[in-house]
């Protein structure tokens, strides 16, 4: 469940080692139009820093990205951010916005060719580019890239692409990021060849990846059309074979932000983080990130239960014996509360086992629907949690949600039963023996696969997709026959 298994680490400090140890330049305050202020004569030399992490390993990051309250390490889902015990109120990461690569989200309104950005918004992401002279040391800033960046009609990720592809050409602090702590290759299954999607076993799966393939294909030949891609300053100051590289970059590394302007109050935008990008994925996150509340730095924080706006969004509680600080617990961001493993195989490279989202296929649900009674198949499904046996309670919960229930008093037939119907447990039993069946392997034979000797990391993930799916599959079985 990451994007970090080939990333050593470096500016992750050691737990308990706080950030005041290192001397950065602190940033300047925001000026009244709530702008950062740029001072075109005050370039500096910059260099990145690598600071010793608890483990020995290190990373490279820009310049001023700091880990107050975490350290990188390797944990049960390879390198990630774990805590370090300080407090909820000190930031995981604090990155420099002056660092990051940024573009607005929208910047065309889908109903017409009209700008969604207001002049000061676009002001405002000119004023972000500049101050990468400040922050990043660069001698000057195109205009045409400022353009790209606000009025392109392409979408986020080709745009953000596109910066990280001339920042990592005209930056050595992006240069050198990009060297020695960036992927050199993603697994993301759009990616993959005919014979590795081919390990999926799931041809709905394929189509999908192959479907998104010759999307991102046409948006890349789109874009090497586009006017304000081929003008000064933007193509002509990139690696054109980087692109897709970058492009994956975006995909697996861009989390979502905004920034302000007084007056008009905030606009979304997406931000590449370096420092906060290396956190992990987990459905039921434990962190949040976003621009400080002061507007001049990126942070990943704890994340509060108790949030609003994250009600709103429909995120799970935080479990509870993560709501408060313990040095060596892993922080976790989500990269899509609600995306099953196929999602994440496909745009992003890797596959949660235990995923919540997965579901049952309906041909081994369908035989039960409205056939069960609710009280029964809800004993069945807690007896199996107090057991220990998750992913059965998880598997049977997908039929708890069309069994047959009724208003307290009021009679039904169906729901009112004490126990399953044998003949409808029978027909569910032999959906799912089908379902396995049609797989040209079992279960068994692809966990005695040794996946370490497979060179092809994508093939890797394709195998691990299929043994999700089997497993599944064994969990409903074993939920079916406690009814």
């Amino acid at each position: 469940m990451h994007r970090n298994g080939i990333v050593t680490t470096s500016a992750a400090l050691s737990p308990k080692h706080h950030h005041h140890q290192q001397q950065q330049q602190q940033p300047r305050a925001p000026s009244s139009s709530g702008f950062l202020h740029h001072h075109q004569q005050q370039h500096k030399k910059v260099s990145s820093s690598v600071v010793k992490a608890a483990s020995s390993e290190h990373v490279v990051v820009p310049t001023g990205v700091e880990f107050p309250g975490s350290y990188l390490a390797t944990g049960k889902f390879g390198r990630g951010l774990f805590s370090n015990g300080s407090s909820q109120d000190v930031p995981l990461t604090s990155t420099p916005l002056n660092v990051c690569a940024c573009v607005p989200e929208d910047v065309i309104s889908s109903s017409s060719s009209n700008s969604k950005l207001s002049p000061s918004q676009r002001d405002r992401v000119r004023e972000f580019y500049r101050e990468w002279m400040n922050g990043l040391g660069i001698p000057s800033i195109p205009e045409n890239l400022i353009k790209f960046a606000t009025e392109c009609p392409m979408p986020k990720d080709m745009r953000i692409a596109v910066i990280v592809a001339w920042l990592t050409k005209n930056c050595e602090e992006w240069k050198t990021y990009k060297r020695e702590t960036l992927p050199k290759t993603y697994d993301s299954l759009y990616l993959a060849n005919e014979k590795e999607l081919e390990e999926l076993q799931d041809v709905s799966v394929m189509n999908m990846a192959k479907g998104s393939a010759k999307m991102y294909e046409a948006q890349m030949e789109q874009l090497l059309k586009e006017p304000l891609f081929n003008s000064e300053g933007v193509k002509d100051m990139i690696e054109v074979e980087d692109l897709q590289w970058a492009r994956s970059v975006a995909h697996t590394r861009a989390m979502s932000g905004k920034l302000m302007v007084d007056g008009e109050g905030s606009f979304p935008c997406a931000f590449v983080v370096p420092g906060a990008d290396l956190t992990n994925h987990r459905t039921v996150p434990n962190s949040n990130y976003g621009v400080s509340e002061d507007g001049l730095r990126y942070e990943l924080k704890w994340r509060s239960s108790e949030l609003a706006e994250e009600e709103e969004e429909g995120l799970p509680p935080v479990p509870e014996e993560e709501r408060k600080p313990k040095e060596g617990l892993e922080m976790f961001i989500s990269y899509g509360v609600r995306h099953p493993n196929a999602l994440l195989a496909l745009h992003y490279g890797f596959v949660d086992d235990t995923n919540p989202n997965d579901r049952i296929p309906m041909e081994c649900v369908v035989p039960g629907m409205r056939k069960v009674p609710f009280k029964v198949v809800m004993k069945a499904v807690v007896a199996l949690k107090e057991n220990g046996d998750d992913r059965a309670a998880w598997a049977g919960s997908q039929l708890l949600a069309v069994s047959m229930r009724s208003p307290e008093g009021v009679p039904n037939e169906i729901a009112d039963q004490e126990k399953v119907d044998p003949e409808i447990v029978e027909q569910m039993k032999k959906a799912t023996v089908a379902a396995l069946s049609q797989f040209p392997t079992t279960l068994e034979d692809d966990e005695k696969i040794e996946t370490g000797a497979i060179k092809s990391s994508r093939m890797q993930v394709a195998i691990s997709y299929r043994i999700a799916q089997k497993r599944h599959l064994h969990a409903y079985q074993r939920f079916l026959d406690t009814l």
